[in-house]
């Protein structure tokens, strides 16, 4: 509904500049012009000696004016019908680029914009209509004739058109182009500058919602691009100590620096990553044009505007929607209703700069409705999230005890396993102690979890190490339950001699999965604790024998798939159990190798009697090698066509992004999984080791 709104007010406002009122053909003066080269500081007594040449089109003047600079003398004749003698009258025009001053029979009735040889510095009225008031005096029944002086500096428009009419009609009419001109560019840049300074308040607030920043610059760059429309009829500051080039030359530059603020912006707000390649295409195609427009000069400018302004919009186009539709959502369409109209707006006005139009510049309005798309979506999310945490804190306590219940009763069941193991024990570690440990830890997570959603995330995680590190590995580790309650589970335990990194997946999810993944992670730190040099398959026996045990007091079918590496200094390892395939990009050869070891489960059921073998086994990682280790919540995620991800997808992310941090690695697997549409209906863990 709100990109439909968006593009109604950009239609509307188009369809009002065409009903401005025109011409009417008894009082129009047109037709060709005759044109004459002055000189600087000539009057217009000199001016009527001068030799005049009829022209179609005002432009031919830069056969007389090679260097791009001097005075030039129009002339036009014409005579005044009957029925506006003896009215009070005055002359309309469109703005006549840069400056002016136009005589009547010889009388100056008016004129518009700062020149060096009078006022000391030049600054051009090009946004001004002029509306000269003329004398009953001053008109003749017969032939009238009028000279315009123009000041040309490097360019010039001329409108070709001027209008004689009644004095209250031309007022009218001068206030309705003045509205569409000016005001509306100044109301535009009250709004971009109050919400510029709003959102800059916002990251002040929170320096981690970067899209705030961009935000606040994009419509900072918007408000300044804006006051070139009516900085100087509002004479806001003294034009006389403004240098006029400069001043385009800072407006050119927002124009181009301003697609890169919307793109970060959007790229942060939708949490998009790009490859650094296209992170450096989005800055040469604004911010370096940018830089260059401030060193060059301003007659290079004007000659290469349309060059700059024509790559900066190709190349801005395709890039721009590639951000938008790398997340396709419903904040799409609104983002793209602010767009279009900002897309089609520059378009038309690179084509009037082209064809030197002289018309209503649109893209004022495209830039408005361009801000105000990203405005509703930001807005849009700060108030979801304001209503996700009001309903968090309706249903808080309610939630909050239910948890405890939950909890209470996994308490009871555990003390009842206790009691029937107290007796037994194991050669290494007893089973009473993995217990005691266990039941110790559910203590202080029930007495430390008093809030809402961090009680079921904590049983999930608060056993989970928190910045897992290996000296000579880069490290990420990521963990997703699909309940709150998970039964994924991974493990970096620093010994004196060697790491163990452990990762395993429970079958099922919920609280009863999430139960066993605690025994084992207790289990596991317990017996490391004491025997840190052990081989994997001497650890995997322990959590075998006890979750054999556990299970069957618990009448739980529940068995866990687990892969134990214990890693040297020198990059070595051995490892043992049956989990995921081992996926390792070998840098030395620039290719995946996949390991797929035969081992040993933990399950209620006797594996190496059912031909499963607890093995030890070796592998190396040298420099630039990357070890993935992931569960299958990755690789069974299923898209509409019941097509699973596979590890397959996951070689190629590796093959394609080694070169990438392990941070950026396991984004992408997250990303790849959204952008095609796949879903996972169980616990989703990654590990990315890469050796430095």
């Amino acid at each position: 509904m709100m990109h439909k709104i968006i593009f109604l007010i950009f239609f509307l406002l188009c369809i009002s500049c065409d009903y401005i009122p025109s011409f009417s053909q008894d009082q129009i003066i047109e037709g060709k012009f005759e044109i004459a080269k002055g000189k600087i500081g000539d009057s217009i007594k000199e001016a009527k000696n001068y030799i005049y040449s009829p022209v179609k089109k005002i432009i031919l003047y830069k056969k007389l004016f090679p260097d791009g600079t001097g005075i030039l003398w129009i002339k036009k004749e014409f005579n005044l019908p009957d029925r506006l003698h003896g009215q009070n009258l005055s002359l309309f025009s469109e703005p006549i680029i840069p400056n002016d001053e136009i005589y009547l029979n010889d009388y100056l009735i008016g004129k518009e914009g700062l020149t060096p040889y009078k006022e000391g510095n030049f600054f051009p009225a090009w946004n001004n209509i002029r509306n000269y008031k003329i004398k009953n005096t001053l008109l003749k029944k017969e032939k009238n004739i009028l000279h315009i002086k123009v000041f040309i500096n490097y360019e010039i428009l001329f409108p070709g058109k001027l209008l004689v009419g009644t004095e209250n009609k031309i007022n009218s009419l001068a206030r309705l182009h003045n509205f569409f001109r000016i005001k509306i560019n100044l109301f535009t840049a009250i709004i971009l500058f109050s919400s510029s300074i709003l959102f800059l308040i916002i990251f002040v607030k929170r320096p981690k919602n970067r899209e705030t920043l961009y935000y606040s610059l994009l419509a900072l760059s918007g408000t300044i691009y804006l006051s070139n429309f009516y900085i100087y009829s509002l004479n806001l500051i003294d034009l006389s100590i403004v240098s006029y080039f400069p001043f385009q030359k800072i407006i050119f530059s927002m124009m181009c620096i301003s697609p890169f603020f919307y793109c970060k912006c959007i790229m942060h707000f939708q949490e998009i990553v790009i490859k650094r390649i296209k992170n450096f295409l989005l800055i040469s195609i604004t911010i370096f044009p940018a830089v260059i427009i401030i060193f060059i000069s301003y007659q290079i400018l004007l000659k290469y505007r349309l060059v700059f302004l024509s790559l900066n919009l190709i190349a801005f186009i395709p890039f721009t929607l590639h951000i938008l539709f790398l997340k396709r959502n419903k904040l799409t369409n609104i983002l793209l209703a602010g767009y279009i109209p900002f897309l089609l707006s520059t378009t038309i006005d690179s084509i009037g700069v082209f064809l030197e139009l002289n018309y209503f510049i649109l893209s004022s309005i495209g830039l408005f409705l361009l801000v105000l798309s990203l405005a509703i979506i930001m807005v849009n999310s700060f108030i979801d999230a304001h209503n996700k945490f009001q309903e968090l804190n309706i249903h808080l306590e309610e939630k909050v005890q239910q948890r405890t219940e939950e909890l209470d009763k996994v308490n009871e069941e555990l003390q009842t396993i206790n009691e029937i193991l107290i007796s037994q024990n194991n050669d290494l570690i007893t089973v009473k102690e993995v217990l005691e440990i266990v039941n110790n830890e559910l203590g202080k997570t029930r007495d430390a979890l008093w809030g809402e959603m961090q009680l079921a995330k904590k049983i999930q995680t608060i056993l989970l190490p928190e910045n897992p590190q290996i000296p000579g590995f880069e490290i990420t580790a990521y963990m997703n339950p699909a309940d709150s309650v998970g039964g994924d589970y991974y493990d970096i335990i620093n010994c004196e001699n060697n790491d163990w990194v452990i990762i395993g997946d429970v079958s099922g999810h919920g609280v009863p999965a999430g139960l066993i993944m605690m025994m084992v992670q207790s289990a596991t730190q317990a017996y490391l604790n004491k025997y840190p040099n052990a081989k994997p398959t001497e650890l995997l026996s322990v959590l075998d024998v006890m979750i054999k045990h556990n299970t069957q007091r618990m009448k739980e079918d529940k068995y866990m798939t687990i892969t134990a590496l214990s890693f040297n200094k020198d990059g070595s390892a051995i490892f043992a159990g049956l989990h995921q395939h081992l996926l390792i990009y070998r840098a030395g050869i620039n290719n995946v190798e996949v390991l797929k070891p035969e081992g040993i489960w933990l399950s209620p059921w006797d594996m190496p009697n059912m031909g499963f073998k607890n093995i030890n086994y070796e592998l190396k990682l040298n420099s630039g090698d990357i070890l993935l280790l992931y569960t299958d919540g990755i690789t069974e995620a299923i898209n509409k066509n019941k097509e699973f991800f596979m590890y397959t997808k996951l070689i190629k992310i590796l093959e394609k992004y080694n070169d990438y941090s392990t941070e950026h690695i396991k984004g992408t697997i997250l990303e790849t999984l959204e952008l095609c549409g796949y879903t996972t209906n169980d616990d989703v863990t990654i590990l990315v080791l890469k050796r430095i």
